[in-house]
């Protein structure tokens, strides 16, 4: 089982590396996006479902990320390629977006290896 990360302690680490000025609300979009683009492509949940997660600032206790580590990487990646985005910074968000796209393939690849969703191999 991986280790699985709160959506917070993403924010945190974008924070720290990508300072920025949008609060808590807009993160957390950007976090569900790229959570509900893995839940619906990779593990094909559908975004009806009870097993698919969206995010907020507000929940308690947090729930867990989709993602868990080593892959949860992806996340910090995509919130920064997305605020470097917003701020204009388009070299630099093309650069996060780059690493998201290769570790997103990274955990593509890997989900599809141990749990073979497709044939119901895999359920939340």
């Amino acid at each position: 089982m991986l280790l699985k990360k709160k959506p917070k302690e993403i924010l945190d680490y974008c924070k720290a590396v990508c300072p920025n000025v949008f609060d808590d609300s807009i993160l957390y979009r950007w976090i569900n996006e790229v959570e509900g683009q893995a839940q619906t492509e990779i593990a094909r949940i559908a975004p009806d479902s009870t097993a698919f997660v969206v995010h907020a600032p507000t929940d308690t206790p947090a729930k867990d990320l989709f993602v868990g580590a080593p892959h949860d990487k992806l996340y910090g990646e995509y919130v920064c390629a997305r605020i470097c985005e917003a701020e204009g910074e388009i070299a630099r968000a093309n650069n996060y977006m780059t690493r998201f796209n290769d570790f997103y393939t990274e955990f593509s690849k890997w989900f599809q290896r141990n749990y073979n969703p497709a044939n119901g191999g895999w359920s939340r």
